[in-house]
C-alpha cells in the first residue's frame, strides 16, 4: 500500500510540485531512492528536495546515499519516501 503524504500544511500545488520534481530527480539519478535515514537537528545545509536550507533550529532527516548524508525538510523527505516506493514499485532500476 502507497505511502500518502497528507498536505495539510501545503497547497496541493506545492506537494504536486515536490512530487513531480522527486519523481523527475529520481529518475534523472540525481536524487537516489530513500535509503537509511534518520531524523535530528538540521544542519544548515540545503534539503537534497526542495533546496531550502534546514536550519539548526528545524527537525529534518538525514539520509545516507553514496554521496553521503543527504539533508531533507520533514515534509520533503515524507514526499521522496512516498515517491520512492512508488518507483520501485514500478520496476525503476
Amino acid at each position: 500500500m502507497a505511502t500518502r503524504v497528507a498536505s495539510t500544511d501545503h497547497r496541493g500545488s506545492d506537494i504536486d510540485f515536490l512530487r513531480l520534481r522527486v519523481r523527475l530527480a529520481l529518475g534523472q539519478g540525481s536524487l537516489p531512492p530513500i535509503g537509511p535515514s534518520r531524523a535530528g537537528r538540521g544542519t544548515g545545509r540545503p534539503c537534497a528536495v526542495c533546496g531550502g536550507l534546514v536550519s539548526t533550529r528545524q527537525v529534518g532527516y538525514h539520509v545516507e546515499s553514496s554521496a553521503g548524508s543527504l539533508p531533507a525538510h520533514v515534509f520533503c523527505y515524507l514526499v521522496w519516501r512516498e515517491q520512492s516506493e512508488e518507483w520501485r514499485r514500478a520496476g525503476a532500476p
